[in-house]
């Protein structure tokens, strides 16, 4: 809201501003834009499988072993495993235990 002095008038007039109806709008359009792209997408929660590739067996295969323990794992199977995954070897680990 601004108060304005009309020239020649002496009269002193509320103007208001338009700013907070166009931010409303603004912001009204950018949930329906979003609602409709995020409608579009799965719905699933679920990650894509992980393809089968000798470095993926040998993690799941670690992970059964150490029931998706990292500090169970040798040391040298710890190097390898944060080498293969840049430095994410315990998430790794848990992610590829198979559910049971």
């Amino acid at each position: 809201m601004q108060i304005v002095n009309r020239a020649g008038t002496g009269k002193k007039t509320v103007k208001k501003s338009a700013l907070p109806m166009t931010a409303i709008i603004g912001i009204v359009a950018v949930v329906a834009v979003g609602g409709l792209f995020g409608c579009s997408k799965s719905s699933s929660s679920e990650l894509p499988p992980v393809p089968k590739t000798e470095l993926t067996k040998w993690i799941e295969q670690k992970a059964v072993e150490t029931n998706g323990d990292f500090t169970k794992l040798s040391p040298e199977d710890q190097q390898k495993l944060q080498r293969a995954t840049r430095n994410q070897g315990p998430m790794y680990l848990k992610m590829l235990l198979p559910k049971k």
